[in-house]
């Protein structure tokens, strides 16, 4: 996925607007969270969980987005929900939809709905009325018949403000089932053959040619992550002893265990934690059936890069 700096939107179309907008950024999120206003962190740091707030002025001329970058999100905006405004009359939700990471709302301070104006703006799933991808659209002019969804907008609010609020019903999305592939050839997939059985403990870890199979939907989030196998209680796991050349299988999940502790690096990179070994591709080889394994992470190796598809 292209990786564009935020600072792209400092070129957008914008109208000046009152220095003394206000939004309140809150966290309703079960675990405390980094939020950006234009990719900037917050000088106050982490939100606490369950209605850590911060309040801004939004500066003259704001055209950009408030995020966070937890439950798979990106600083950059990537992978993440976004709460856009277009100058202060325009604002909407963005989604990545290759990953849902937080619900989030926006409700206008002081201004009551008026004739399709200044409504409640809220995402809840990857489904909901939202623009989907990195970039802001092209915002009309302003009108007096209230914008098309996703779009909304309120006169008043650049005198009152907003209030964005992530996780408005107080948990995360779940993630969804993704394939991985290899860097070194992207339709070939992180794969659990069952040989016509079922899956169960210690069944072999390999890649093979990407058929959208239940062995290539896996569960896992950028950062601290288990990687299970979608639909399953089966998790990738390094076993007892993680050394360069152990061969990865698939073990019934458990809370805390070291062997199945990974660590989605923003490089691409699977980490086991604690270790300093990362999910490689064995001798590079891309014939179906070459195992995955772990070896001692690099910089610049290619067989350590993996991708969500």
């Amino acid at each position: 996925m292209l990786r564009l700096s935020c600072l792209i939107f400092l070129a957008l179309p914008t109208i000046v607007v009152r220095a003394s907008q206000r939004c309140i950024i809150r966290n309703e999120c079960p675990a405390a969270i980094n939020a950006y206003v234009a990719c900037e962190p917050l000088e106050e740091g982490r939100l606490a969980a369950y209605g850590g707030q911060v309040e801004r002025l939004l500066p003259d001329g704001f055209s950009s987005f408030i995020h966070t970058d937890a439950n798979g999100g990106w600083q950059d905006g990537v992978n993440a929900t976004k709460a856009w405004f277009g100058e202060s009359y325009y604002y909407f939700i963005g989604i990545d939809p290759s990953n849902f990471n937080t619900a989030i709302s926006i409700r206008p301070i002081e201004s009551p709905p008026r004739g399709g104006f200044c409504l409640d703006n809220e995402c809840t799933a990857a489904d909901c009325p939202a623009f989907e991808g990195f970039d802001s659209p092209t915002l009309p002019p302003h009108n007096p018949v209230p914008p098309s969804l996703p779009l909304f907008a309120c006169p008043e609010a650049k005198n009152t403000g907003f209030i964005v609020t992530f996780c408005p019903e107080g948990t995360f999305p779940p993630p969804p089932p993704r394939s991985i592939t290899t860097i070194k050839d992207t339709k070939k997939c992180l794969d659990v053959s069952t040989n016509g059985g079922a899956f169960a403990n210690g069944r072999p870890v390999q890649i093979k040619t990407c058929d959208g199979s239940a062995g290539q939907k896996w569960l896992f989030t950028k950062g601290d992550t288990k990687v299970r196998l979608a639909g399953t209680n089966f998790c990738l796991d390094a076993g007892t002893r993680p050394a360069n050349g152990v061969g990865m299988k698939i073990w019934q999940c458990y809370d805390n265990l070291p062997a199945q502790a990974w660590h989605y690096s923003d490089n691409d990179k699977l980490l086991l934690r604690g270790n300093g070994q990362c999910l490689d591709l064995r001798d590079g080889g891309l014939t179906n059936g070459n195992p995955v394994q772990t070896w001692a992470c690099a910089s610049g190796n290619r067989n350590q890069i993996w991708l969500p598809a």
